[in-house]
């Protein structure tokens, strides 16, 4: 399984692909990645929020057809009291959805193989 480090796999580090073209990253980019850490930076570089608690449980996996999925999930997540989703409580729905999101769509890679875009058709 391959690692990632990345901004809540939105976006890949243009230093992971540096130097290459959009065929060479796409190449390399086909398979799943596990999210390694997942924060929101600033443009300044400063970490505004950690978004995936220690050991996410997280994947991403892209397709040769241009189509990705990824699921992203806080490990430390509760347990529902009922067993059942459908029956959680205001709280317990409340720290599960801000803990967990997951998409799926299609993705592009810019000509010059610095910029991933993510375009979601589907998401929680």
């Amino acid at each position: 399984m391959k690692k990632l480090l990345a901004v809540l796999l939105l976006c890949v580090s243009a230093s992971v692909f540096a130097q290459q073209s959009a065929e060479q990253v796409k190449k390399a980019l086909i398979g799943s990645w596990d999210l390694v850490s997942g924060t929101i930076t600033s443009q300044e570089g400063v970490v505004i929020q950690e978004t995936t608690g220690e050991k996410p449980l997280a994947r991403a996996t892209f397709l040769t057809n241009g189509q990705y999925f990824l699921v992203n999930t806080r490990n430390d997540l509760p347990k529902f009291a009922s067993g059942n989703r459908m029956t959680g409580t205001a709280e317990e729905n409340k720290v599960i959805v801000t803990g967990s999101v997951a998409h799926y769509g299609t993705y592009t890679i810019s000509a010059d193989g610095k910029d991933l875009v993510l375009k979601a058709i589907g998401s929680t």
